[in-house]
């Protein structure tokens, strides 16, 4: 049995779209476990290939987005700048672990491991992160309000 290549391939903006994976310690359950699940999916993707109106489509207006563990706080459009300058440095993001809660109808949380390898680098800078999520009651659309670094 072959291993798969890393999904490192071009995209329509002639710009390399790096590797990504996504693994659950739980599989979502619930209609809107996967509904968040599918967000995740989608954001990381859209992040790959920096397609940063995808991105801004999963996130609310107001999201706060911590890059640095305590340090740095983005606004969403800050964010889509920041991405846009930084994500060529990236080979690999893994988000491994990844276990959702939806804590009320409008209200989830969804914690994992985050895994980045930067170009030139060997290693993995790890650490764990928490997504903050809330439905829009009109649509059942689930959208990112916090991305938090916890260590």
């Amino acid at each position: 049995m072959s291993q798969q290549p890393d999904r490192s391939e071009k995209n329509e903006n002639k710009s390399w779209e790096y590797a990504t994976k996504v693994t659950y310690l739980e599989r979502p359950a619930s209609t809107d476990e996967t509904s968040i699940a599918k967000v995740i999916e989608s954001y990381l993707m859209a992040h790959a290939r920096g397609d940063l109106g995808i991105l801004r489509s999963h996130l609310v207006d107001t999201a706060i987005i911590e890059v640095e563990h305590g340090q740095r706080k983005l606004t969403r459009e800050e964010f889509l700048v920041y991405t846009e300058r930084y994500r060529p440095t990236i080979r690999k993001l893994y988000f491994l672990d990844l276990e959702i809660r939806v804590t009320t109808p409008e209200y989830a949380v969804a914690s994992y491991i985050c895994h980045r390898q930067h170009v030139g680098s060997n290693s993995f800078h790890v650490t764990r992160r928490l997504f903050r999520f809330t439905k829009n009651l009109s649509n059942q659309e689930w959208h990112i309000i916090h991305s938090i670094c916890l260590d």
